[in-house]
């Protein structure tokens, strides 16, 4: 991995808030995009009125909040009558609550569930694979990887389920289908160099092993295989450079490598992604590889989301693949082939992949690529972060998203901000993650995430025993917490998307200008040196010694080898003092209160076992741990 960018934004808007959204908003109403009549209270202290709708308009509460004041629903949980074969369950507000600083209403939620229908799933010869429930009115999904059919003298390839999938009204029951098949298998294994901060050496390399088979481009692509997966897992994982994507590819016989101009640049608007394609009979498989690894500043457009809709910076590049996927069809497919694509990423590049995906899907039923057939799209996804309207169309199944819950990256953008994947998910995480780890190289030892919540008079370990044992629940925890604190006092929070948009299209600029040409080594080689002295830095901000914090900022910089403006440093220095200062005045009045700054300081001291839960090394144990459990 070789970058901690999930607490990036984090770290950025503490850097960077002060500098260009402080004097933008003076004025606490701006950064809202409306003013509101507010009314004083008997004290003389500003007031708004807050309504709480049910689904249908009927008011539920209303309220007077003081200005800058969180408003809270006290009634009992609003309710939405049930519909023949569904229920509705109360899923919150309409949009985030926010810090009162103009009149709101705020309107009921509700998630339309289906009853649970019992689906049976049969082998060819009739045994029974396994019965699970679905949910009326959507299509049944089989739960597991996709059967296997096995002969000493034949080789089978599973085709999908007879009768055809059909959207649930009554219990139903499914038998596999499959067809005999000739092409190329075999396994292989390569080394791969480490993509984690571990503390190993530069050159410390790892070798993973892998089952290539072609037929995994004639199974039925919206039953997951995960054999397949492990496969697209190498090919995302050796995609850190051209040089070494192409290595991977001549192992499995692909030809026609061109690899765009992405990997050579420095620029945070961009994707770096290969084709390459491999002839089986009358078919061609092109292989659409996009780099999810050492991307540099391209880490810096995770964060453009724009203010609605789908993801805007995952929407642009997956359009910037397209057009150049046709023109390498155009070069390279001889004519008379159909075509089958397979396309596979990690982190941003999973996330950019299901939106490819998509975005092919939807030209294949327009008629625009002719020699594709939506049944020859296969794609698989690993720890994708989320991006897609979870108001738009999201269930497509032959998008196979690998993700563990303990890894932050798949929680960001938060769901709040109305997003989700394309596709469907499947849970990889297994409590022995570190021994499986061990297994793959002994090398790898961390000790397993326990966050605790910090008493910053001290930062030592709470006793509080209610805090949660595993970090992808105690980062749901602080980024519900961080996004609903003002971050200035000046109401540049991102409590929703609109505020978030107008507090980065300010700091981006200044993001940019930063880390221009900074490599990520040094970047990491600063994170870490930084997280090493956090109990220092804290304790400077709490005994108000700005001079002394700005000092060892600066001898991190420079041990990192990072060359920077250094009165530009101490400027964002101060801001950044101030921010801290802010925080531990205004916010925590209480130790062991779950908030922005005792959450980052338990994560940073943890920073070695965050770094681990996303990385490709565990990503490969967790997929592989799968297959083995399957056996």
């Amino acid at each position: 991995m070789k970058r901690p960018y999930l607490l990036f934004p984090v770290f950025l808007g503490l850097v960077l808030a002060s500098c260009e959204t402080t004097s933008s908003s003076s004025n606490p109403s701006s950064s809202s995009g409306s003013t509101s009549t507010s009314e004083p209270s008997s004290s003389g202290e500003k007031t708004y009125t807050i309504k709480w709708l049910n689904y249908d308009g009927t008011l539920l509460q209303a309220d007077n909040v003081k200005e800058g004041a969180l408003p809270a629903y006290k009634g009992s949980d609003p309710t939405h009558p049930t519909e023949q074969h569904y229920t509705y369950t109360f899923s919150g507000w309409d949009k985030r609550v926010n810090l009162a600083r103009k009149d709101e209403t705020y309107k009921a939620k509700f998630n339309k569930v289906g009853e649970s229908v019992n689906i049976s799933w049969l082998d060819e010869n009739g045994s029974l694979l396994t019965v699970n429930e679905n949910e009326y009115g959507k299509l049944p999904h089989y739960p597991y990887s996709a059967p296997n059919k096995t002969s000493e003298d034949k080789r089978y390839v599973f085709k999908g389920w007879s009768p055809e999938l059909a959207v649930i009204d009554e219990e139903a029951t499914y038998t596999a289908v499959y067809e005999e098949f000739e092409g190329e298998t075999f396994e292989f294994s390569l080394e791969n160099g480490i993509h984690s901060g571990w503390g190993l050496p530069k050159d410390k390399k790892v070798r993973y092993s892998f089952t290539y088979d072609d037929a995994y481009f004639y199974g039925d692509n919206k039953t997951r295989n995960d054999n397949f997966a492990l496969l697209s897992l190498g090919l995302a994982g050796f995609n850190a450079s051209k040089e070494n994507v192409k290595l991977f590819l001549d192992e499995i016989s692909f030809e026609n490598v061109v690899s765009s101009h992405a990997y050579d640049t420095n620029k945070y608007d961009q994707i770096a992604y290969t084709f390459a394609s491999k002839e089986i009979g009358d078919d061609v498989v092109v292989a659409i590889a996009t780099r999810g690894f050492d991307y540099h500043n391209e880490m810096l457009a995770n964060f453009i989301l724009g203010r609605s809709g789908d993801h805007k910076n995952f929407t642009e590049m997956s359009q910037i693949i397209y057009n150049d996927l046709l023109d390498y069809l155009t070069e390279y497919i001889p004519a008379g082939k159909t075509i089958k694509l397979w396309l596979n990423g990690y982190s941003r590049s999973a996330a950019i992949t299901g939106f490819l995906s998509r975005l092919i899907y939807e030209n294949i039923e327009k008629g625009f690529l002719n020699k594709v057939d939506v049944d020859d799209i296969y794609a698989y996804t690993f720890e994708a972060p989320t991006g897609a309207d979870v108001n738009g169309k999201t269930d497509y199944p032959f998008i196979h998203n690998y993700s563990n819950s303990n890894d932050m990256i798949p929680l960001i953008p938060p769901a709040d901000y109305g997003f989700t994947l394309f596709g469907e998910r499947t849970e990889i995480f297994d409590e022995n993650i570190y021994e499986l780890l061990i297994s793959l190289d002994p090398d790898f030892t961390v000790d397993p995430f326990q966050p605790y919540l910090i008493d910053v008079s001290t930062f030592e370990k709470s006793e509080d025993k209610t805090a949660p044992k595993m970090l992808g629940e105690y980062f749901k925890l602080l980024l519900q917490s961080a996004m609903s604190i003002d971050m200035t006092n000046n109401y540049t929070d991102l409590s929703d998307r609109e505020r978030y948009d107008d507090f980065f299209s300010h700091v981006l600029p200044t993001a940019v200008e930063i880390l221009n040409g900074f490599t990520f080594d040094k970047v990491v080689a600063l994170a870490f040196d930084l997280f090493g002295k956090i109990d220092t830095l804290f304790l400077l901000v709490l005994s108000e010694d700005s001079q002394a914090f700005y000092e060892e900022v600066k001898k991190s910089v420079v041990a990192a080898g990072i060359e920077l403006d250094f009165v530009k440093l101490n400027d964002a220095m101060n801001n950044v003092f101030k921010l801290l200062d802010h925080y531990f005045n205004e916010h925590l009045t209480g130790s062991n209160k779950v908030s922005p700054i005792n959450g980052i300081v338990t994560m940073l001291s943890n920073i070695k076992q965050i770094v681990a839960m996303h990385s490709y090394e565990s990503t490969y144990v967790l997929v592989s741990n799968l297959i083995n459990e399957a056996k």
